[in-house]
């Protein structure tokens, strides 16, 4: 009887040859493993000499290559069979292929299938749906040949996979928080953070998911954790649909206030929007209860506004205090609230953050205490 495989892609790379698990470790031709890889994900599908060479053997495509990748396979591979002239990869007129026939499963094409399967049960089936979805979710232990990040052929397919787990993720999550059973839903977004997908709406479910089950600290740490991550690597801010969520909790951003618990070791990070509102209530406070903030704009005067940027927000959040608000207020500038610090006080923060920025950035700025007479003018 012919071989038959069974592949795992999702993770690290494995494979079993009539149920028992290949040593791929021991595989001295790395190009053999690729090719293998290759062909099997797209088993089925025949492939051309000349692009196989081209693939895996650029700038050197001599077939003798690619003849010593597959005679290595099939030398490896049939250490697994009692067949000792099975083939495994076919050749016809020219082309190479894997006979999908012999596949017995590839992981993440079952994931696919799952996803597939649960979108179209979950309109008149949603309890089908779900398990669907779990069955997939189980399948994910990490990204698309995790191993394989700097081969080419490998990046596409693997966002592709990425999106799927996300969608995934979210679908079970909402259909498990309309069966109140938030623990799991709140689990299934929590472990796909592990694989810094940074997904805008998994966090954005997760917070909610957190924020209607009570656990606001909680919510706003992962809040922070996003906020912080698109800040850094892409120059972005949440998107204003997270403010919504946290307009009856502002009291928790507030120092002082009733309610208020220390969420992090350091200043809160937030958009425009969001800003604003933190914004009105610290007014507020200080009217009722005399409690002194200041308002302190960066203004960047500079072609490198990203660059400039990511270094500021790196030294805000080594320098201003816990309980601090700073945000990027428009594309060339950053507005920073100090709580408890009178004009005074103000300056000398102004100060201490300008003793810390390098002269070469430092006259790129202007750093300006406003006064909160003309606060108007850039509110």
């Amino acid at each position: 009887m012919p071989s038959v495989f069974e592949f795992v892609f999702l993770g690290t790379f494995s494979l079993k040859v009539n149920g028992r698990s290949v040593d791929i470790d021991s595989w001295l031709s790395k190009k053999a493993l690729n090719l293998l890889k290759y062909l099997a994900f797209y088993s089925g599908k025949k492939f051309s000499r000349d692009f196989l060479l081209e693939l895996f053997w650029p700038g050197d495509c001599e077939i003798s290559n690619l003849h010593a990748a597959i005679s290595f396979i099939r030398r490896k591979l049939r250490e697994y069979t009692n067949n000792c002239r099975e083939m495994f990869i076919n050749y016809s007129q020219g082309y190479y292929y894997l006979d999908k026939t012999k596949i017995k499963s590839i992981d993440c094409q079952q994931l696919e299938a799952l996803y597939q399967e649960g979108l179209i049960l979950e309109v008149e089936k949603v309890d089908e749906a779900l398990e669907k979805y779990r069955e997939a979710l189980a399948l994910y232990k990490d990204h698309f040949l995790i191993d394989d990040i700097y081969e080419d052929w490998t990046m596409s397919i693997r966002e592709y996979y990425q999106d799927i787990y996300a969608q995934l993720v979210i679908n079970t999550g909402k259909i498990l928080a309309k069966r109140n059973n938030y623990k799991e839903a709140i689990e299934v977004c929590k472990r796909s953070l592990k694989y810094q997908l940074y997904n805008e709406e998994i966090y954005y479910l997760l917070i909610r998911l957190l924020m209607e089950s009570g656990r606001t600290l909680e919510a706003t740490r992962y809040y922070q954790e996003y906020s912080r991550h698109i800040g850094q690597e892409f120059g972005l801010e949440p998107g204003q649909k997270f403010n919504i969520l946290f307009e009856g909790n502002s009291k928790l951003f507030i120092p002082g206030s009733p309610g208020y618990r220390s969420i992090s070791s350091g200043p809160f990070f937030c958009n425009r929007e969001l800003f604003i509102l933190l914004y009105k209530l610290a007014l507020k406070r200080s009217k009722r209860y005399k409690e002194y903030f200041s308002l302190i704009h960066i203004e960047i005067r500079a072609s490198l506004l990203n660059e400039i940027k990511q270094y500021l927000f790196h030294i805000c959040r080594k320098k201003l205090r816990e309980g601090d608000i700073f945000c990027l207020w428009n594309e060339g500038s950053i507005l920073l609230l100090v709580h408890r610090a009178d004009e005074d006080d103000s300056f000398k923060i102004r100060d201490r953050l300008l003793d810390n920025i390098p002269e070469i950035i430092r006259e790129k700025l202007l750093i300006e205490v406003i006064d909160m007479e003309n606060i108007k003018e850039l509110l």
